[in-house]
């Protein structure tokens, strides 16, 4: 059964099998950073669980409840208006992982390319010489493919939803198997950060470009190897 939620890290414990009922509840008045320590969340935790509901973590503007009571009240009634907070939520969240992403690639190769398009073709050769540096080229394309997945399947879930709900038809999210490929994902990316940090700890190199003039000139702007 979940237990808590550090980041994009989810901790589950074993528990005796029964049936219970989880609610996801996004809050629009909750950054999406913030998770469970701010005086909003908690007081809509204290109405949930005055109501039946048992309070298990919250990551980021998302908060995890459940129950026992198979029949209890829902928390929100309003699918419509569910939808238009989960749609406000994923539209930051989105815009902020291709800003990241675009900020990582801008201070990589930022120098190269106010060098001239020969030291940054220079440069991503060099980056496919090294494991570290094809580790950064993956870590890229993984924020880029990541950002671009998630609009994609966004905008298809919510084409969906929308016309449930003109047809008066609940609306059908995401489901566990999906949630545990997503969470698996994260955790890899994390890992391989990690490993890119270590190994950039360990070792430096500096490439020797010649210049298109005369004489040569240095680049040293990431050391990786």
């Amino acid at each position: 059964m979940l237990r808590d939620a550090v980041g994009s890290f989810w901790g589950f414990e074993r528990q005796t099998p029964k049936k219970v009922k989880f609610s996801i509840v996004i809050l629009k008045e909750v950054s999406m950073w913030e998770g469970s320590e701010n005086e909003k969340s908690k007081e809509f935790q204290f109405y949930c669980e005055s109501a039946g509901w048992h309070f298990v973590c919250a990551e980021k503007c998302r908060q995890v409840l459940w129950s026992e009571d198979r029949d209890i009240v829902p928390i929100e009634t309003d699918e419509g208006l569910k939808m238009d907070v989960a749609r406000a939520q994923f539209q930051k969240q989105a815009a902020v992982t291709m800003v990241l992403g675009v900020l990582w690639i801008l201070c990589y190769f930022g120098p190269a390319l106010m060098g001239g398009m020969g030291l940054a073709g220079y440069l991503l050769e060099s980056l496919l010489e090294t494991n570290a540096g094809i580790l950064v080229l993956f870590c890229m394309l993984y924020l880029f493919l990541n950002g671009l997945a998630g609009v994609v399947s966004y905008q298809v879930w919510y084409q969906k939803a929308k016309r449930d709900l003109q047809r008066k038809k609940p609306v059908r999210y995401r489901s566990y198997p999906f949630f545990m490929v997503k969470d698996i994902a994260g955790k890899a990316f994390c890992l391989l950060l990690g490993v890119l940090f270590v190994e950039q700890k360990k070792k430096g190199i500096s490439v020797e470009i010649p210049s298109a003039c005369h004489g040569s000139y240095n680049y040293y702007g990431h050391r990786f190897t």
